[in-house]
């Protein structure tokens, strides 16, 4: 990443933090795993499958995030 890059970066979250007054502490990367065929290759976009994909989400986020916390 170039420091162009990182210091757009700086300043949006700089913005963000003189708004709203949170800050950022850390950043994490979660990325979504598949079984062996994507939902996408089967252009299977029914609420039922959205639904469980976002649940999916959110459940691999709150054992990441437990994970964290007790390594803190």
């Amino acid at each position: 990443m170039d420091k162009g890059h990182l210091e757009k970066i700086r300043r949006k979250y700089m913005k963000y933090k003189q708004n709203t007054g949170a800050e950022i502490k850390g950043v994490y990367y979660i990325s979504r795993e598949e079984p062996v065929h994507s939902i996408y290759e089967n252009a299977d976009f029914s609420p039922n499958t959205i639904k469980d994909s976002i649940r999916d989400g959110e459940l691999k986020t709150d054992k990441i995030l437990n994970e964290i916390t007790k390594n803190k």
